[in-house]
């Protein structure tokens, strides 16, 4: 409601009912003032690490070996309502830990662990101010003590003045864009993985059906949707061509393929 006031006010709206009569309008502009002001922020890094060691550890082997015993030459994954990009980072942070040897410093070659290879990260959201903060990959000390170690830290950021800047190796690893997931498949589709974590406990019934249909949709046959918990996964209301199968201890949402639709 705080959000919604201030919108209002900044436009000098006098009722709510002016405020949606205008917001109606896709060229107004109102709109995405509204849902940036309304749609929660909040986010840390690496929320729930047994996610990450899961999906690292185990479905990311899983979907590798098929790409290179396929015709896909690009493992693709998309950060859906990705906020100020930390989990995108995150994402890219613990492939660039898995992929280089123990030995190699992080911090200097590579510029900043820079995962290359096989890996297309994508991220979207549908603000353009959260988008703006994370693509510029600075952060505050505020945000960069929510989840993140001081060993990451030192790894893959340098400190500037009163910020964290991500090095240039994480921060090119990952593809922002602006996109609502609810209301249509996020381009190009035919992602291997979608994280789409923290978001559906903000849509009515009908909204989060719609929205696991269109990111079901978005992925490849035998591709995996990640949830916020088990508890998520096993009250969301999946389309039929989706599964639930558990990996290295947590619960993902898989697309169906061929033989076994």
């Amino acid at each position: 409601e705080a959000g919604i006031a201030k919108v209002m006010r900044r436009h000098g709206f006098e009722s709510f009912d002016a405020l949606v009569s205008v917001a109606k309008d896709p060229s107004s502009g109102i709109r995405d003032e509204l849902v940036s002001a309304t749609v929660p922020r909040e986010t840390w890094w690496f929320r729930d690490p047994e996610c990450f060691d899961a999906l690292v550890g185990h479905v990311l082997p899983t979907i590798e070996e098929r790409a290179l015993a396929g015709s896909d030459s690009k493992v693709r994954l998309l950060s859906a309502g990705c906020s100020t990009g930390q989990e995108a980072y995150s994402l890219a942070i613990a492939i660039a830990e898995r992929s280089l040897p123990p030995e190699e410093d992080r911090s200097q070659g590579g510029a900043g662990g820079e995962i290359g290879g096989i890996y297309e990260i994508r991220a979207c959201d549908v603000s353009a101010s959260a988008l703006f903060i994370a693509i510029a990959g600075r952060y505050d000390q505020v945000a960069i003590s929510r989840g993140l170690t001081d060993s990451l830290r030192e790894k893959f950021f340098e400190k500037e003045g009163e910020t964290w800047k991500l090095r240039d190796g994480i921060r090119r690893a990952v593809k922002f864009f602006r996109h609502d997931v609810a209301s249509s498949v996020p381009p190009p589709g035919g992602f291997h993985v979608i994280m789409l974590r923290n978001v559906l406990e903000y849509y009515s019934d009908e909204g989060r059906r719609r929205m696991l249909k269109i990111a079901v949709e978005a992925l490849e046959p035998g591709g995996f949707l990640v949830l916020s918990s088990r508890q998520e996964v096993e009250a969301a209301p999946l389309p039929e061509e989706a599964s639930v199968t558990e990996l290295g201890g947590w619960h993902f949402v898989m697309r169906k393929r061929g033989l076994e639709q």
